[in-house]
């Protein structure tokens, strides 16, 4: 369907423009500092506030409600967000973008434009092809982009649409924070403040449960002291070849850390890259299954999530097979609250890498099995709660990703 005439065609600097307002510094003992990796899809990272003497010399843009920030540097890397609240306290760094929309459209609606996948990968070209030492665009690159605007009644139902899309996934996203907070606070009463119920169904240590010194301070009588290496399995892998084509471009889910960087969840549901047949006979550890935790070992370490799909991994990852006696629901939470002493046995001089054989030699406590299975039976139905609203998220953002470009092209049309 064609837009029909009463839709405009503009571009983004005659419907918006870059505002630099100063943010007056004198006089404030303190504000809050935004730089460009303190936003993230959407989302302000912290509401930390800095002393006034102490804010680097980037600090010098003030926002106010219904700007659009968006970050000059690598536009892939999703550093935008919506000013929805008042901003008087907030400075931001210069390589912020301080969008302004103007009276022919929505701010909302631009926000959605600008922040569609394929706005951002037009951006990402933009940025690459200018010449300096990282990706970056400025306004002034981006100016000329093309907007199909249709009247702003018809703009603010479009955004009624899409926001409806988006607070239904938030709300699934905060449900899954919160579900794992449940089973990371089960597992740390259970497991570090030995609070398990007893026989009696009582917390074990606070009722007065014996407790025996060991090496790694007091544990429950019954429990033991060993390395990790007895009670887990593990696996490492490789990256085939990408000088050989018939590797790549398969059917077969291939994962490096790079999924996992920006996840935000505990399942992984889909790989960036797929190899085929030919490429996995280049990986020793084969084709890993369903449940298998992945655990990035390096660059950095600490990356976790549980693949939800059989997968090949490379050489960045050490992989934990499910079914062992600590069970992978155990293992995620366990390195959660055990990632320190991870990285603490890490070596590398030119950045920390934990190996298979230096991860196998951590000792841990070993609860008896039984507890272990009561535990287990306890979180599996909080882990697969959460699994099951990310495949709810990936359904609907999909049908947002597809819903998007038909509505802001009026391909769609909304009842006005």
């Amino acid at each position: 369907m064609s837009v029909i005439n009463h839709w405009k065609q503009v571009i983004l600097g005659q419907v918006a423009e870059n505002i630099s307002r100063p943010f007056d510094l004198k006089g404030r003992e303190r504000a809050i500092f935004l730089n460009t990796g303190d936003i993230l899809e959407g989302k302000f990272l912290h509401k930390k506030w800095s002393n006034t003497k102490g804010i680097v010399g980037q600090a010098k843009k003030a926002i106010k409600k219904g700007d659009i920030l968006f970050s000059e540097i690598r536009p892939m890397n999703s550093r935008y967000a919506f000013v929805d609240f008042d901003a008087d306290d907030y400075v931001v760094s210069t390589k912020f973008m301080v969008i302004k929309s103007g009276d022919e459209i929505n701010n909302e609606y631009l926000y959605k434009i600008l922040t569609y996948k394929e706005t951002l990968r037009q951006f990402q070209a933009i940025a690459e092809a200018r010449s300096g030492t990282f990706p970056q665009v400025t306004f002034n690159a981006i100016a000329h982009f093309p907007i199909k605007l249709p009247p702003l009644v018809e703009q603010k139902e479009i955004v009624g649409i899409l926001s409806s899309l988006d607070n239904k996934i938030e709300l699934l996203r905060k449900q899954n924070e919160t579900l794992e907070q449940i089973a990371q606070a089960i597992f740390n009463e259970w497991f570090v403040e030995f609070n398990f119920p007893n026989e009696k169904g009582e917390p074990y240590k606070a009722s007065g449960g014996k407790m025996i010194e060991s090496e790694l301070g007091e544990i429950p009588e019954g429990w033991e002291i060993d390395r990790i290496s007895d009670y887990v399995t593990i696996r490492g892998g490789t990256t085939p070849s990408t000088k050989i084509k018939d590797y790549w471009n398969g059917n077969i889910a291939w994962t490096s850390p790079k999924d996992l960087s920006g996840l935000n969840a505990m399942f992984l549901l889909k790989t960036e890259k797929k190899i085929t047949e030919e490429g996995l006979k280049k990986i020793g550890s084969g084709l890993l299954p369903k449940g298998t935790l992945l655990l990035s070992s390096r660059a950095p370490i600490g990356y976790l999530a549980i693949s939800s799909i059989d997968i090949a991994i490379n050489q960045g990852y050490i992989a934990f097979l499910s079914g062992q006696y600590f069970s992978n629901n155990y293992m995620f939470l366990w390195l959660k609250a055990n990632m320190q002493k991870v990285i603490n046995a890490a070596n590398g001089s030119t950045f920390l890498e934990i190996s298979k054989s230096s991860f196998q030699k951590i000792e841990c406590f070993v609860p008896e099995e039984g507890i272990l299975k009561e535990f287990d039976l306890i979180t599996q139905a909080i882990f697969e709660k959460i699994s099951k609203n990310l495949y709810q998220i990936e359904t609907l953002s999909q049908v947002r990703g597809a819903l998007l470009p038909r509505l802001m092209s009026g391909e769609a049309r909304v009842k006005i």
